[in-house]
């Protein structure tokens, strides 16, 4: 049996309580290397442009390179009702190019320099990464900052990348056994707001619904520097980075972001179960959830996290399991 399992559990139960316990067994060696990377300083100077544009730069000097990511402040969660899957859609529009630097420029640009380029969707946000030699800097800005201005806003783009996306979600998920139902259907089960229920993928008639119009304006309400941070690390200069960003983004006007939707969940006061078949699974697979409350601090939810990976072996307490039988027939029950 093939098992999925995602388990998350509220701070201060007893089986938490027992993993940090066991962590804080360990050798003394592994304690003091922790100690050690608990006094790592990473240095890191922060300045905001006129326009919103948060700059981050943390200098590494070990090599003549460095990373670059632009975080845009929306993700799954926060794409609006009837456009599911725009956000992951637009991460494709990106790279479809602008009036100034036509498609593939971008990459012409990254890679002949010696670097890489990529990006992804996530929940709260969507990025766009590079890695290049130091001598790539200046291209490598004027050309990010030149897709913060505006892209190549054409239907011919539109329709291609609409249908790069639709396929990946059939290979993916449709025709694929289990389909990433831990990532998708699960979430639909366990939450109740549009938020965090529904599909992140997209919806096949949210996305052939799109028009042109409705992409330039996801792009003009989201993609707007003061709803964005520009992180780099590397054998850069702090000084100089501020006074290149301010040269090539400075420019890019500040633009009226939507309010973020509300993602606060009602409380689960009992057990929740589904079922669901699958014609192209032949064999049981599983992912358990569990509500954590939404009070826990990102440093909480990252110990959570490890723990979640410590015990997904010997899953104890209350919890929701979520099942794909065979011919996927889901069920979620208590354990």
């Amino acid at each position: 049996m093939r098992r999925y399992v995602n388990l998350v559990l509220k701070l201060g139960s007893p089986l938490i309580a027992s993993v940090f316990a066991a962590m804080w067994a360990l050798p003394q060696t592994t304690v003091s290397n922790r100690n050690r990377a608990e006094a790592w300083d990473i240095p890191v100077a922060i300045k905001k442009l006129p326009n919103g544009l948060t700059i981050v730069v943390s200098e590494d000097h070990s090599a003549p390179t460095f990373g670059l990511c632009v975080s845009y402040g929306i993700g799954f969660r926060l794409e609006p009702e009837g456009r599911t899957g725009f956000a992951h859609l637009f991460e494709h529009m990106m790279f479809e190019g602008t009036p100034n630097a036509a498609k593939g420029t971008l990459d012409r640009v990254i890679e002949g320099g010696g670097g890489n380029t990529n990006g992804d969707t996530r929940y709260d946000f969507t990025e766009y990464i590079e890695t290049a030699p130091t001598s790539a800097l200046d291209p490598i800005l004027w050309i990010e900052a030149d897709r913060m201005k505006t892209l190549d806003f054409s239907p011919a783009n539109l329709e291609n990348q609409r249908k790069v996306v639709e396929e990946e979600v059939r290979v993916n998920v449709l025709n694929r056994p289990y389909g990433l139902f831990f990532a998708i259907d699960l979430p639909g089960k366990a939450f109740d707001t549009y938020p965090n229920a529904h599909n992140f993928y997209g919806d096949f008639k949210d996305l052939d619904a799109a028009r042109i119009s409705d992409v330039e304006k996801f792009y003009q309400h989201y993609y707007a520097p003061n709803n964005a941070v520009l992180a780099i690390v590397g054998d850069v200069s702090s000084s100089d980075i501020f006074v290149k960003t301010g040269k090539y983004f400075g420019s890019v006007p500040f633009r009226s972001v939507p309010p973020k939707p509300k993602a606060d969940e009602p409380p689960q006061t009992s057990e929740r179960r589904a079922t669901e078949q699958d014609r192209l699974a032949n064999v049981p697979a599983v992912a358990l959830d569990t509500a954590c409350h939404p009070a826990i601090h990102m440093t909480q939810s990252s110990a959570l996290s490890q723990a979640s990976y410590c015990i997904m072996d010997r899953p104890r307490g209350s919890t929701n399991i979520w099942s794909k039988k065979s011919r996927k027939q889901f069920r979620w029950t208590g354990a």
